[in-house]
């Protein structure tokens, strides 16, 4: 869109060093893509590689998200537009699918599945760079922080609030 700071070929591909990207060696191999992100987007880059997706791909896990899981290579789109962040939900449920399902049991879950976005994802409660496990305390979702995260959309919400389980999988739907 002309802005001097959007990338060019290069800043993705490389300039001289081109490579496929089922090369390892490649800028745009799946493995490497958050390396060759963080070099504009440094500071989202620390929270990824931090976060639990981050040490799986650290790992050489095939199957870790990386960048352009959520926001693609070439279409990038802003997060901020309702359409990303409704589409972000069905990329979670990839490898997450009884979660989604589950979700999509709950009110937010039924909204959003109607198309409006002001209700709250995946990234509202787990974050979106910075996914951590529930058994980590830093995770907006761990037993210390869960109130928290409720009252970022539910001003009033209480403990016995934030105590629900919005994801049914360990109960009977």
């Amino acid at each position: 869109s002309g802005l001097s700071v959007a990338p060019t070929c290069s800043d993705c591909h490389g300039s001289h060093d081109i490579r496929g990207k089922d090369d390892p060696a490649s800028k745009v191999f799946r493995n490497t893509i958050p390396a060759t992100c963080s070099s504009c987007h440094e500071g989202i880059g620390r929270e990824y590689s931090e976060s639990v997706h981050g040490a799986q791909v650290a790992q050489g896990s095939p199957l870790a998200p990386v960048c352009t899981n959520c926001h693609t290579a070439h279409e990038i789109r802003r997060s901020d537009v309702e359409g990303w962040r409704l589409d972000v939900i069905k990329e979670c449920g990839t490898c997450h699918g009884d979660y989604v399902d589950t979700y999509r049991d709950t009110f937010h879950g039924q909204v959003t599945a109607l198309g409006y976005a002001r209700m709250a994802t995946c990234a509202s409660c787990h974050g979106a760079h910075d996914v951590l496990p529930a058994s980590n305390p830093a995770s907006p979702v761990s037993p210390e922080n869960r109130l928290k995260t409720c009252q970022k959309c539910h001003a009033g919400a209480s403990a016995n609030f934030a105590s629900f389980d919005p994801h049914a999988n360990k109960h009977d739907r």
